[in-house]
Parts: structure tokens; sequence; C-alpha cells
């Protein structure tokens, strides 16, 4: 029972073995019962081969749908935003228009074709990871510049204050601004008008922590145990026709895990902030390095 982590009336998975030396996987509950000075536990197996089989199914057909749709969208994509480039001075008004929302609708679809590829690769555990050294300054600013359009469409304006000397992190930079560009792209999707967005770069507990912080209404008190699950979009006043996919906050935290960080946030009604930490090389996040 200490072996498995038995937690009292909870399940877990394990995998058990046939007469003949099959493994195959089952569901393993224990219940506690006590009668006068003794204890008794009551064991039960339920076999899931089945339910991991459909399961693996769905997953390869949900990784295949997505590897599929990418390609056409992509080159969609990219004649749309051609024509928009090459032709919008001899086209009528209108028909910019809907040429533009098409665009704008086609790169949503691409961001949840890339979302799901990458919840699947995560789970799997087959994302791959290129580590490397660089200064973190030069990736957050990179972030907050490939943001920019963004946060001008939405009238929002980002800043960045650095509270450390230049640190370096040896770890996939390129990951690292796929998890910023997703925190800075929520905080300049729920900031109001005319409002900013604050990053910051500070001493953490763990080497560095980044902080991204809006002037949002707040998560709401009853979606903040659902913020870093799947599918999951909070509802309510101020969270309607926000768009994303609910899969954004669960990529960011799994990536973040796999880099040996962590991730929180601390929410109120004038406004959210998320947090990672990350290790640093040399351990100290208020130590120059060299670049």
């Amino acid at each position: 029972m200490h072996k498995l982590e038995y937690e009292k009336g909870g399940v877990i998975e394990v995998n058990a073995v046939q007469q003949d030396g099959q493994v195959f996987p089952v569901e393993l509950a224990i219940s506690e019962a006590e009668q006068g000075e003794d204890t008794f536990y009551l064991t039960s197996f339920r076999d899931i081969t089945e339910r991991r089989r459909v399961e693996q199914i769905k997953n390869e057909f949900i990784a295949t749908v997505s590897h599929e749709l990418r390609t056409p969208l992509t080159s969609i994509a990219g004649a749309l935003k051609l024509s928009i480039h090459n032709f919008s001075k001899h086209m009528p008004a209108k028909c910019l228009q809907l040429i533009d929302i098409a665009e704008r609708n086609t790169q949503r679809l691409i961001k949840l074709v890339n979302d799901i590829l990458d919840i699947e690769k995560l789970e799997a555990g087959k994302m791959v990871f290129n580590n490397a050294d660089f200064i973190l300054r030069d990736v957050v600013v990179d972030a907050i510049d490939g943001i920019s359009p963004m946060a001008k469409d939405k009238k929002v304006i980002v800043q960045l204050e650095d509270k450390t000397e230049s640190v370096a992190l040896h770890t996939d930079a390129f990951r690292l601004g796929q998890v910023l560009n997703n925190l800075l792209s929520n905080a300049i999707k729920f900031s109001p008008v005319d409002a900013s967005v604050l990053v910051r770069i500070l001493p953490g507990e763990i080497g560095v922590r980044i902080e991204v912080s809006d002037n949002g209404p707040g998560i709401p008190e009853n979606f903040i145990p659902l913020v870093f699950s799947k599918f999951s979009q909070a509802t309510g006043v101020g969270f309607a026709n926000k768009g994303g996919t609910g899969l954004g906050l669960s990529i960011v935290k799994q990536i973040i895990e796999q880099m040996d960080g962590r991730i929180g946030f601390t929410t109120s009604s004038s406004g959210t902030i998320f947090y990672i930490e990350l290790p640093i090389i040399g351990g100290r996040s208020d130590a120059p390095v060299e670049a």
C-alpha cells in the first residue's frame, strides 16, 4: 500500500499480470473498515483494457486529424494574408473586410490545431525540448515585441520592469517564448481599453521569477480550481466572446513543469498576476551573467 502511494478511499491505476504472464491495466481501489480492534481492507480491481484502447484510438484520431488540417490551413492563411497585402488597394471595402475576417478565423483554427498537437505531445512525453543557454531578458523582449500588434489592436500598453541583472537560463528558449506569448495574450485579452500589462523580471525562490499582471476583472472564484484544466474557459460578465481554445494554460503549466519550474497566479477584482519561476545558470537571479 505504501509502495502504491495509497490514499484512503482513492483509486489508482496499476498493471496486473494474468496467470499466462500477460500484463493488463487495472484500476485498484482499497477501502478500509474497522471492527473492534481489527482493521480490514477490501481491494477491488477493474480491468480498464478496453478504456485504454478507446482512449488510444481517440488520441490517434485527434493527432491524425490535426496533422492533416494544419498544412491546408497554413496555406489558406498565407493566401488570405497575401491577398490583403497585395490587392487591398484594388478591393471594395466590403470584400476586404470579408477576407480579413476569414484570415483571422483561419489563424484561430491554426492555433486550435497547434494546441491540440502540443497537448498530445506533452501527454505522450514526445515534446522535444532543445535546451541551450540564453539571456532571459532577450526572450522576454522578443515575446513583448511579438505580441505588440495584438496589444495595439486592443489599445493596451505592455511594459517591462527588470529587477535583476542580466540572468541566463539553460532551457528551451522557443518553448519559454510560447509560454510568455500565452500569458501576455491572456493579459491583453482581459485588459480594459487604454490599460497597461506589466511584465516583471525579479529574483525568485528557485532562481528567477517572471510576472505578467493585468488590470482585468480577475478570475471568478468558481473557476480558480479549473484554471489549468484542459478545455476550461471562464464564463460570465467580462469573459464572453474572448475566444481561445481552453488549452493554453494547461499547455503552459506542463511546459513549465518539464523545465523544472513552477507556475501560479494571484487574482482579485482589480486584476490577475500569473507568475513563473525557473532555475537559472549559477543559481542566483541577482548575480550578473555574461552573455
